[in-house]
């Protein structure tokens, strides 16, 4: 890297200072230190201040090429006559004219990139939105398959606790049936016992009574 010195609003014209050899890296050619700076990518710099200057070689993209020449002593402060400075005039235009250029160029190639992605976007979203709505409508007929199946089996659900409902009563009622069946049986088995008790009784007696009878006889 080298540093520059001189510009107008020192009254001076620019020129290289100190140059980093081991940084400067050179395609042709070679800077001195001393040598008057004329040209920044074929633009003339002659008398603009250095930050003028610093501006159109920060907007340069790639290596930089200057234009100088050697010059025995220091150069003496110029002096502008009112052409010189409609020149100094004309030329920071010059320079203002192309920072501003390329700053628009480089303000409206985003804006074209960002137009650019955002058209993407937008055709990436309708592709998707595409796609989808195939499994949306396969979505929407699953819900509404689901919700059939839902209510037909509430519907069966229903239909067969009912059928639970009249077979437990038809249960109870069998159930109840028995249980008067079941003591009626009791009863009689008890009914039929105690007569028959009373009969083996009776013939008890009877054969005793016979037994007596043909003992006196």
């Amino acid at each position: 890297m080298c540093k520059l010195r001189g510009g107008a609003e020192n009254g001076e014209f620019a020129y290289i200072g100190q140059v980093e050899e081991d940084v400067v890296v050179y395609q042709s050619g070679k800077l001195n230190e001393g040598e008057l700076l004329l040209e920044v990518e074929n633009l003339s710099i002659s008398g603009l201040p250095l930050y003028d200057i610093h501006t159109v070689i920060k907007n340069c993209k790639g290596p930089v090429r200057l234009k100088t020449v050697r010059q025995e002593k220091r150069p003496s402060p110029p002096v502008f006559c009112g052409e010189d400075l409609l020149q100094v005039d004309h030329e920071e235009l010059q320079v203002a004219d192309i920072i501003n250029k390329k700053k628009f160029t480089t303000e409206l190639q985003a804006e074209k990139n960002n137009k650019q992605q955002a058209d993407t976007l937008r055709t990436d979203l309708g592709k998707e939105l595409e796609q989808k709505k195939p499994l949306q409508t396969t979505y929407e007929e699953l819900q509404e398959a689901q919700k059939l199946n839902q209510e037909e089996f509430s519907a069966e659900l229903d239909t067969e606790k009912e059928k639970n409902k009249i077979l437990k009563q038809d249960l109870d009622k069998i159930h109840t049936s028995h249980c008067k069946i079941s003591q009626r049986c009791e009863t009689d088995v008890i009914m039929v016992i105690q007569q028959a008790d009373t009969l083996q009784h009776e013939i008890h007696n009877l054969r005793i009574t016979i037994l007596q009878q043909n003992a006196f006889e």
